[in-house]
């Protein structure tokens, strides 16, 4: 899991600067159109009746608040996306040559938590590229063989699945799973870096 937080926070840190770039070029188009509006504003003003003022006046806010009330939606989109692109970025490395130690690393802790949690009386789902390693840590974890390894492809890009014997407690520790209890704090980090601008 450090691992995997390892990557995120380094894709999470190239990401960073991209969205720092493409916010202060977003922003300032924003700040442009905001002093348009703003001066198309004024000049109204100064062409009609105090009444009328106090009307483009009024109105004048309603397009500020509505900008900024923009700017808060594209920012949240923003967010959004690239939390997408962390997640998308951190699914095509998991499988590649360099990271595949650190993988079995994770099956590895993910079954020694599902152990401490369920018992040894268990059920493991897994893709078939998986199932030798899974199979020979199990023997080493339980002599006795109280656990079933089925190959039923859980994960696109890997991870398990584990449940006891009867099915009443199921783990899912697919990749993709623990990405999404992810998001949360991805987001939050995301939206910090955002904010702070």
């Amino acid at each position: 899991m450090e691992s995997l937080k390892n990557m995120i926070e380094e894709i999470n840190e190239k990401l960073k600067k991209e969205v720092e770039k493409e916010y202060e070029e977003w922003y300032q188009q924003i700040e442009k159109v905001i002093n348009k509006i703003y001066k198309e504003t004024l000049i109204k003003i100064n062409e009609i009746s105090e009444e009328t003022k106090r009307k483009i006046e009024y109105s004048k806010n309603i397009i500020i608040s509505s900008a900024e009330i923009e700017v808060k939606n594209l920012k949240l989109s923003l967010i959004n996306d690239y939390i997408d692109k962390i997640i998308d970025s951190v699914l095509s490395q998991i499988r590649d040559e360099k990271n595949l130690q650190i993988y079995y690393k994770a099956l590895k802790k993910y079954i020694d938590e599902a152990l401490e949690m369920i018992g040894k009386n268990i059920v493991v789902y897994c893709n078939e590229e998986d199932y030798e390693i899974i199979t020979e840590y199990l023997k080493e974890k339980i002599p006795e063989k109280t656990f079933n390894v089925v190959k039923s492809n859980p994960s696109k890009y890997g991870g398990v699945i584990i449940t006891n014997k009867e099915g009443t407690i199921i783990l899912n520790n697919t990749i993709e799973a623990r990405l999404n209890r992810q998001k949360d704090y991805i987001r939050k980090e995301l939206g910090k870096i955002l904010m702070s601008e």
